[in-house]
């Protein structure tokens, strides 16, 4: 598929973000020029890392100030998709812990978005790569806090609201006092009044294996949570979308029915809040990662917090916290999508010391639970080092 960049506007008034302003009102667009000399011509030295969008530069533009510049790869259906959403979503959401667009370029066959350089990087970074000096237990909860808030914003702030759909620890970013920022709206689903539909979600899941793959490499259930549940149902609004998988925890009845609502993200949330505390990042199965399942089974089944938190914390937590935040993970990655609690309610229970009235017996019992997740893979963040798979849809 060809595009002709020089008639794709995102200026149109057909995308407002209010009565009248429009994305050309409050983004700045960019030359290619500017950019190109921002970033020394786009040379490698100035390659930050590589993602499925693109590659990523640190650039510094002519006023001094440092950003980090996505370059679209190849000019696809997927990726130009994924640039409208960027830019669409920034224009219609806005908050402290929500990653901001400076601006944009869309001109000579390029297509360039433009964000401020987060100096920390990604938590995937802090939690997988960096083995000294890990973040402390204050700042772990000043993440799940900020990210909890980006999340609510997204889904109660915001008109029309937007689901994230690749919420993970790759995407992330910490500002230089290690606030965490949530970026990367490229699979944002904004829920646009004409697309909305209020009725049933059913799902189930069963023994057989999953169609899709990962790397190339296909995915089947977890063998030692192969048992079949029954179907489920809950009355929900939601949009159909296709699922797109980069990085990220998908939600099974997501996955099942490609019903899109705002519990996927706080399914999604759930997994970071165990990669938070546990140090330990879910990957694909053999190579340094576990199972989501797996790590799953150890919260529910052993209650010694000293062998679930991060080691490198050696000791230095509160553990009521840290037994709060494991029921709070608990409670958003529970399999009946209907129990799981809004991003507002994680906030409260975040806010008011961890003490939350509920418990996971309550949302699901432990001993019923039904681990039947998928494996994913941990990508980069945009700026990170290695490269990302590419993203993989599901039929």
């Amino acid at each position: 598929m060809v595009f002709n960049l020089r008639t794709f506007s995102l200026s149109s008034t057909s995308i407002q973000v209010g009565p009248t302003a429009c994305f050309r009102d409050l983004l700045r667009r960019f030359s290619v020029l500017e950019l190109q000399v921002a970033t020394r011509n786009f040379s490698p030295d100035s390659m930050l890392g590589e993602g499925a969008f693109g590659p990523v530069y640190r650039g510094c533009l002519a006023d001094g100030s440092i950003v980090a510049i996505k370059r679209m790869r190849e000019l696809s259906e997927d990726s130009m998709k994924q640039f409208r959403t960027e830019v669409e979503v920034a224009g219609i959401a806005s908050h402290p812990n929500l990653l901001s667009l400076l601006g944009f370029c869309d001109a000579d066959h390029e297509c360039l978005l433009v964000y401020p350089f987060m100096v920390n990087r990604s938590l995937n970074f802090h939690l997988g790569q960096r083995v000294s000096n890990p973040i402390d237990w204050s700042i772990r909860m000043r993440i799940a806090l900020g990210v909890a808030r980006g999340l609510a914003h997204l889904h109660d702030q915001c008109h029309p609201s937007i689901i994230h759909r690749d919420v993970s620890c790759s995407n992330i970013l910490l500002n230089e006092e290690f606030e965490p920022v949530l970026g990367d709206f490229g699979l944002a689903r904004i829920m646009h009044e004409t697309d909305i539909v209020v009725g049933n979600v059913e799902w189930s899941i069963d023994c057989r294996p999953v169609k899709w793959s990962v790397n190339r490499r296909p995915v089947e259930w977890s063998p030692r949570h192969r048992r079949c549940i029954s179907p489920q149902r809950y009355h929900d609004t939601y949009v159909n979308s296709a699922v797109r998988v980069h990085t990220g925890y998908v939600a099974p009845e997501y996955l099942t029915t490609g019903k899109c609502t705002w519990r996927i993200d706080v399914y999604a949330y759930g997994y970071m809040l165990l990669e938070l505390i546990t140090g330990k990042q879910l990957s694909d199965k053999g190579i340094a990662g576990l199972h989501p399942a797996d790590l799953i089974s150890e919260f529910v089944e052993d209650n010694s917090l000293e062998t679930i938190v991060d080691p490198k914390l050696q000791g230095s937590y509160s553990k009521d916290e840290a037994e709060c935040v494991r029921r709070l993970a608990l409670l958003c990655v529970c399999m009946n999508p209907a129990k799981r609690p809004k991003m507002s309610e994680v906030i409260s229970t975040l806010e008011n010391s961890c003490h939350d009235e509920r418990s996971p017996s309550e949302a699901d019992s432990q001993s019923d639970y039904d681990w039947n997740l998928c494996e994913t893979n941990c990508s980069t963040p945009y700026y990170s080092i290695l490269a990302s798979p590419s993203s993989s849809e599901i039929a």
